[in-house]
């Protein structure tokens, strides 16, 4: 197995950027259960997509989240939903990065939680975290590792 890091690739893509000539500006979208959030926010699906002017993190190219907040009776803030492998490798390790996203679109804080379990290869996997509570979230796959030799469904 090998471990995929995210957060180092989208790192190197942010130096490339800033270093591209020309400004390019994320749109802002509104939808009830969301408030105003920045880049390209696909609301039958709940999935925050990468924002306009960046290139898609290794997580964006391989995996797909679909997923809902509420909060719970004892009043925590609770994430659930699937990842999607989209890829034909099965994956293990998988977590994901839950980022608290004010009003304005700004990112408050976030946090790291994982998904139990092996996603099969071009398969899902479910997923039920508690979160710190946020006017909303963004969700994305940060790391993972491929499962070598586990091609196929």
């Amino acid at each position: 197995m090998f471990r995929i890091h995210v957060f180092a690739m989208a790192s190197c893509a942010v130096v490339a950027l800033t270093l591209a000539a020309g400004d390019a500006k994320a749109g802002s979208t509104t939808a009830p259960s969301t408030g105003n959030v920045s880049g390209d926010w696909d609301i039958d699906t709940d999935t925050y997509n990468a924002r306009l002017g960046q290139e898609p993190s290794l997580g964006d190219v391989f995996f797909r989240v679909q997923w809902t907040s509420e909060v719970d009776r004892q009043g925590q803030s609770r994430i659930t939903g699937y990842v999607y492998d989209d890829y034909g490798e099965a994956a293990d390790n998988v977590q994901l990065r839950i980022t608290m996203v004010d009003a304005t679109g700004h990112e408050m804080d976030s946090v790291i939680r994982p998904v139990r379990g092996t996603i099969p290869a071009e398969g899902s996997a479910y997923f039920d975290v508690l979160v710190p509570q946020g006017p909303t979230y963004r969700v994305s796959v940060v790391s993972f590792d491929f499962v070598e030799g586990a091609k196929g469904k």
